[in-house]
C-alpha cells in the first residue's frame, strides 16, 4: 500500500499516457477501411425483431436501433433494451427493427468479434459481473473516443460513410428496397445519437429514401448530417446531464451562430425535444428501467416505447 502512495503520480502519469494513446490511435480503424485493409464482413444475418402485421400487411415501419456506448456488439444484450424493443414492437403495427450493425466500428466488427483485441474485451465482458473492478468503463472510454471520430470534421465522414453502409446492408439484408422510398427511422441511444446523425446523409443518398432521427438521451453535436433529416426527435429526461454535453462542448450548437446547421434546422421546426418527465441516463432510473415509475404509475420503459411509437404512427 505504500509502494502504491509512493509511486501513485508515475501510475496517474501511465494511465495517461495510455488514455492519450488510445485517443490517438482511435480513427485509425475508420483509416483501414477507407484504406480497404481488412477483411471486409459480409452483411450480418441477425434474427429480425417483428411483430407480424395483421391480415398478412406490407411493413410500413422500418427501424434500425442503435445502441449505446456500453455495448460490445451492436444486438441489445441487456434486458432493459430488449423489454424496450419489444414493447415497441407490439405497439406499432407493420414495424421492423434491425438492430444487428455494431455503430461504433468502421466494420461492423464487434469488440468480441474476428479483432486481434477480442481475447481482452471477452475479460472485460466476464470482469463485468465484479462490480467492483468497473471494467465497463473501458468499453464505455472506447465507445466514446469512436463517438468523437465521428464528430471530428478530419475522420467523420469516412467513419459515417462506413458505418451508413454497413447500415443500408442490413436493410436491405432485411428485406428493405431502395426504389419503395419507405421512410427510415434511426433510434439511437446515447452516443450512438451522434453516430447516427454522422451516418444519416449518407444512408439517405445509398436508399434514396426520407430519414428521421430519434434521439434518446443521446449525445447531439453541430454535426451538418442534421441538413438530412426530416425530423430529429429528442427525447431527454430532466434528471439526465448526458446531452447536455452535445449542448456545451460544440459551438455549432450554440444560438449565437445561427448560421449553424443545427440552428437552421432549429428555426424550420425541424428539431422537436419531447420532456420524458424525471428520467436519467442510464440504469435504474433510466429510459429503459423496467421498475421505476413515473407518477402516474407507467414504468420508465413503458412511457418511453409508447412516445417513440406515437413518433413512429404519426401522433407526435
Amino acid at each position: 500500500m505504500i509502494w502504491l502512495i509512493n509511486h501513485m503520480a508515475e501510475l496517474l502519469g501511465l494511465v495517461l499516457v495510455v488514455l492519450l494513446l488510445t485517443a490517438l490511435l482511435s480513427p485509425f480503424e475508420a483509416l483501414g477501411w477507407w484504406a480497404g485493409w481488412g477483411r471486409q464482413l459480409a452483411p450480418s444475418r441477425a434474427p429480425r425483431l417483428t411483430v407480424p402485421p395483421p391480415h398478412d400487411a406490407p411493413i410500413r415501419h422500418y427501424v434500425v436501433y442503435i445502441t449505446g456506448v456500453g455495448n460490445l456488439a451492436g444486438e441489445p444484450r441487456g434486458r432493459r433494451e430488449r423489454a424496450f424493443l419489444h414493447a415497441l414492437a407490439v405497439r406499432v403495427p407493420g414495424l421492423l427493427v434491425v438492430h444487428d450493425v455494431f455503430p461504433y466500428s468502421a466494420s461492423n466488427t464487434a469488440l468480441l468479434g474476428p479483432r486481434w483485441s477480442a481475447r481482452f474485451w471477452r475479460w472485460i465482458d466476464r470482469m463485468r459481473v465484479h462490480a467492483w473492478l468497473r471494467a465497463e468503463l473501458l468499453v464505455y472510454l472506447r465507445n466514446i473516443l469512436q463517438v468523437g471520430v465521428s464528430s471530428d470534421p478530419r475522420y467523420g465522414p469516412i467513419f459515417s460513410l462506413s458505418v451508413a453502409q454497413q447500415l443500408a446492408w442490413s436493410l436491405v439484408n432485411h428485406g428493405y428496397r431502395p426504389d419503395s422510398r419507405i421512410p427510415i427511422t434511426l433510434i439511437a441511444l446515447s452516443g450512438g445519437a451522434q453516430v447516427a446523425l454522422g451516418a444519416a446523409p449518407f444512408l439517405r443518398d445509398l436508399l434514396d429514401c426520407p430519414i428521421r432521427l430519434i434521439s434518446i438521451g443521446g449525445v447531439l453535436t453541430d454535426d451538418p448530417g442534421i441538413v438530412a433529416l426530416e425530423r430529429l426527435y429528442r427525447l431527454h429526461g430532466s434528471a439526465d446531464r448526458v446531452p447536455w454535453i452535445g449542448a456545451m462542448l460544440w459551438p455549432g450548437r450554440w444560438p449565437l451562430l445561427r448560421r449553424s446547421p443545427w440552428n437552421r434546422a432549429s428555426r424550420e421546426g425541424r428539431i422537436i425535444t419531447l420532456p420524458m418527465g424525471p428520467m436519467g441516463h442510464g440504469g435504474h432510473n433510466g429510459y429503459f428501467s423496467l421498475s421505476a415509475r413515473l407518477p402516474d404509475g407507467t414504468t420508465h420503459v413503458e412511457h418511453t416505447a409508447a412516445v417513440v411509437a406515437d413518433i413512429l404512427l404519426g401522433r407526435v
